[in-house]
């Protein structure tokens, strides 16, 4: 649009160019060669017009011909005829003495002929109002007909032209000579920062801020075309104006376009980081015709090589790069017209012919129906002597491996050792610690529990002789005084009387209780066994569950764990019965441990049956006794089970669980009893631990 507008107004310029030479050639001298033909044909040419018209009005009006009307007409047409060949031959005889003398009878002969063409002059006709009327009313009709179209024509150019506009990235504006904007429209008028309310408005008000903008407005009312490029608030616009000039040639305003060249700015500026990019990279770059030659090389690609610029794009890549031959060269071209991309390694020659390896990664790339390679060259003179340098270290540490292997072979079994010590240290301060505290708690309890038993036999006999008193008053004196009686009312003297054995029955059965308490204590623990004694296993499992019978019973909101015993008929063991009491705690704690998670979870919520923890003994082999303990909790992944008696290992939160149970278990029953400790589980089957202990 903005070149049509140019050629519009260039256009103009060359008319006005070509009519001002026009004028001055016709202003110029020219020879006078054939001048006198010139003049006699201007007048031959208009009298020759008479015929034609004679004719014209002797067809229109043949009533008023008569007879003789052609007399006249024949000798006007006689002299004129001569006159003229006189008048154009004469000037060819001006040396006979018949020039002048001849010429001046043509012309008297002419003018002699016009009055005998008088009669012939038409005469105003009388014409009917009605015809004329019809007549102008029709041309009026055709004339108005015809302009409509033309304006329809031109209302339809104009909408065609403000929808090429408004889907256009362009704005078309006007400007008086005052500045004042008198037309504006197109699409991102916004982005520089005007509306169309801005008709009437001063631009160069509405721009006095941005110098800039003002002074290539002022430039633009000067009466000369200007272009230029404005940055508003990230938007660009590339502007062009050409004056509007009055007849007079003073100047009337400016017409301008304002194009948005954003995208085309941002993608020059792209490019142009590309180029920079490019130019500056680390690596050499090379662009590379199907024949070998280098199309381009970046600023590292002329510094690796020694080589300038022009000196290098004359050069092919057979000439820096001498493992590529013209042969190897057509080979590579088409392998890698195969595959796109690859990266190989090879050595690139500089001006002064040293070698130097190189690692090249080269794409193959097709732009405009033609095929190039691009290759990335990096040097890795460095990297090689990296890799030298690592290869010797490499061997030297493959011989420290091999000499250190025999010291880790020791160090790993010494670390074994280690931690079975430490194992053993752990279990030893904990059944330590606890023997003691069992020890303090029993003391403590024992003597409070024997003083408390020893006197309930006394206050069982000293009550039952109060009460045997008591009913022996009642019935003899039947009718006791009356503050007795509101005394025995108040105090309600027959609950008392029948509940106090009770209460002293209560009493007893606590005391045993904790009396039993103390003695699963002292057997749990059984710190005064160092050696291996015979024992009931039995006995020892239920002085654990004793202990552990406050986690089974049923809590508020929580189920309680139903316990189930199959003991079979077993033989005393000989067994380090301390160390067993304590496989059986961590076995049994663990069980409720799952059995509690799977209550929080509500997996006994779906299906019959709550917690359940069983407890069975056999004697399966002669030599030997079997305990399984079992629960019907979640069970153990497999991946879990394969380290389940590892060392450390839990899936306990942090606190909960040292991760040093089963290991202890597992080094007790398999190391201190020679027997075995197993565990057969399947996810959401629960578990089961099978303990084997030689008789």
């Amino acid at each position: 649009m903005q070149d049509s507008l140019q050629k519009v107004f260039q256009s103009s310029i060359n008319v006005r160019s070509l009519a001002g030479s026009h004028i001055l050639e016709r202003a110029s001298p020219s020879p006078p060669r054939f001048s006198h033909f010139d003049d006699s044909l201007r007048i031959a040419l208009p009298l020759g017009e008479v015929l034609p018209v004679f004719l014209y009005f002797v067809r229109q009006n043949p009533e008023r011909l008569w007879n003789w009307s052609f007399l006249p007409f024949g000798i006007f047409m006689l002299f004129w005829s001569l006159s003229n060949f006189i008048m154009i031959w004469i000037p060819r005889l001006t040396s006979n003495w018949l020039g002048h003398p001849a010429k001046s009878v043509a012309q008297a002969s002419a003018m002699g002929a016009l009055p005998s063409f008088t009669p012939f002059t038409p005469t105003p006709t009388a014409v009917d109002p009605l015809s004329l009327e019809r007549i102008v009313k029709h041309r009026v009709d055709a004339q108005t007909t015809e302009l409509f179209q033309e304006n329809q024509k031109l209302k339809q150019e104009l909408t065609t032209l403000h929808r090429l506009i408004a889907n256009a990235p362009v704005i078309v504006y006007a400007v008086d000579r005052k500045g004042r904007f008198t037309h504006i429209e197109g699409k991102g008028i916004e982005h520089i920062g005007l509306s169309e309310a801005v008709v009437g408005q001063s631009a160069l008000e509405l721009y006095q801020d941005q110098p800039y903008i003002l002074e290539n407005l002022r430039q633009a009312l000067s009466g000369s075309e200007h272009s230029w490029i404005a940055d508003y608030e990230g938007w660009v616009y590339e502007h062009r104006t050409s004056p509007l000039l009055q007849p007079t040639g003073e100047v009337a305003g400016f017409v301008g376009i304002a194009t948005d060249i954003t995208e085309r700015v941002r993608a020059e500026d792209t490019l142009k980081l590309t180029q920079f990019s490019v130019e500056r990279c680390a690596d050499a770059i090379f662009w590379i015709a199907p024949d070998g030659k280098l199309l381009y090389v970046n600023r590292e690609a002329c510094r690796s090589l020694g080589y300038s610029r022009q000196q290098l794009l004359t050069k092919t890549i057979h000439d820096i790069n001498p493992d590529l031959t013209e042969g190897a060269w057509a080979y590579h071209w088409n392998v890698l017209s195969r595959c796109g991309s690859l990266t190989i390694e090879a050595h690139h020659r500089t001006q002064t012919g040293r070698l130097f390896p190189v690692e090249m990664t080269i794409n193959h790339l097709r732009f405009n129906g033609k095929e190039y390679h691009c290759a990335f060259v990096r040097d890795v003179s460095d990297r090689k002597q990296v890799l030298d340098a690592l290869r010797q270290s490499k061997e030297k540490q493959t011989r420290l491996i091999s000499s250190l292997r025999k010291q880790t072979s020791k160090l790993k079994n010494t670390l074994q050792e280690l931690q079975q010590t430490q194992i053993q240290l752990i279990q030893t301060e904990k059944m330590s610690s606890l023997g003691q505290l069992v020890a303090g708690v029993a003391h403590e309890i024992n003597n409070p529990v024997n003083f408390i038993t020893g006197n309930l036999h006394y206050a069982n006999a000293y009550i039952a002789d109060v009460l045997a008193i008591v009913h022996l008053y009642q019935q003899h004196y039947p009718q006791p005084v009356p503050e007795i009686i509101e005394l025995s009312e108040s105090i309600e003297i027959e609950y008392i009387l029948e509940d106090l054995p009770k209460l002293l029955g209560s009493m007893q059965l606590g005391a045993d209780r904790i009396r039993q308490i103390v003695l699963s204590l002292r057997n749990f623990s059984r710190l005064d066994e160092a050696q291996k004694k015979p024992v009931d296993i039995h006995e020892g499992l239920d002085n654990t569950l004793l202990l552990l019978q406050h986690r089974l019973k049923e809590k508020s909101g929580a189920l309680g764990i139903q316990l189930v015993k199959d003991y079979g008929k077993l033989p005393q063991i000989e067994c380090y019965a301390g160390q067993l009491n304590q496989v059986f705690m961590n076995l049994l704690s663990n069980a409720i441990d799952a059995l509690e998670e799977a209550v929080e979870r509500g997996q006994f919520s779906a299906k019959p049956g709550g917690p359940q923890i069983w407890i069975r003994t056999e004697h399966s082999y002669p030599d030997r006794i079997t305990i399984r303990i079992g629960d019907n909790g979640p069970g153990i992944p497999p991946e879990v089970l394969q380290r389940l008696f590892d060392p450390f290992f839990t899936t306990k939160p942090v606190g909960k669980g040292t991760g040093l149970g089963l290991s202890i278990s597992y080094q007790i029953v398999v190391e201190r009893h020679r027997g075995q400790l197993r565990c057969v589980s399947e996810p959401g089957q629960g578990a089961e631990f099978v303990i084997e202990i030689p008789v």
